[in-house]
């Protein structure tokens, strides 16, 4: 894969050249082609375009989807209040914690899983993508988005819609990980 960032200010212009390979044997899904995408952020705007090529050995491997995600936050009572007053998130206590690091919380049939240690990751909003799908995200589906946006308004926490019209949307927890919540029908078997 290579991938060239151009990034454009009214004072000047950078190209930057970013390259790897696909070790042999590594299962990543890669379509031909190339994909080119202007981003724009205050005064400042990149085109990224980045070349794609089909793997050369596929591995049959049978998924069965996401088990959990984790975030790590800097202060667990104020991320569970968080994620249970806020989310409507339940605490799942039969995943073990250790020495009062983190805790488990239920989302459908996946996990969260929060973890309190350092970080190495900016946690100042202003150096992270303004818009959600710009940044690291995850994604889950929800039956009905509109209750979730009155709890996050309610809450007086900040969300942008999807750009593509979909009905999603992206906000952040108390130490900017970001969330995307797409309204949809449940894709897997209960």
């Amino acid at each position: 894969v290579a991938c060239k960032i151009h990034h454009h200010s009214s004072s000047r212009k950078k190209t930057q050249s970013i390259s790897s390979s696909i070790p042999q044997g590594h299962s990543r899904s890669l379509l031909k082609g190339t994909a080119e995408r202007r981003v724009r952020r205050s005064d400042t705007s990149f085109t990224v375009s980045a070349s794609l090529t089909s793997p050369q050995n596929n591995v049959a491997l049978k998924w069965h989807g996401l088990h959990h995600t984790t975030f790590i936050v800097s202060d667990l009572e104020v991320s569970l209040k968080f994620y249970q007053s806020i989310l409507g998130l339940e605490v799942d206590q039969s995943r073990p914690t250790s020495e009062n690091t983190g805790a488990w919380l239920k989302m459908g049939q996946d996990r969260v899983h929060l973890l309190c240690v350092p970080t190495p990751d900016p946690t100042d909003i202003s150096s992270r993508p303004e818009h959600g799908g710009r940044d690291r995200h995850i994604c889950v589906g929800i039956e009905d988005i509109k209750p979730l946006e009155d709890s996050l308004t309610k809450a007086g926490i900040p969300f942008t819609k999807s750009k593509s019209g979909r009905p999603a949307i992206f906000f952040r927890d108390p130490d900017s990980n970001t969330i995307e919540v797409g309204q949809s029908l449940a894709w897997r078997e209960t």
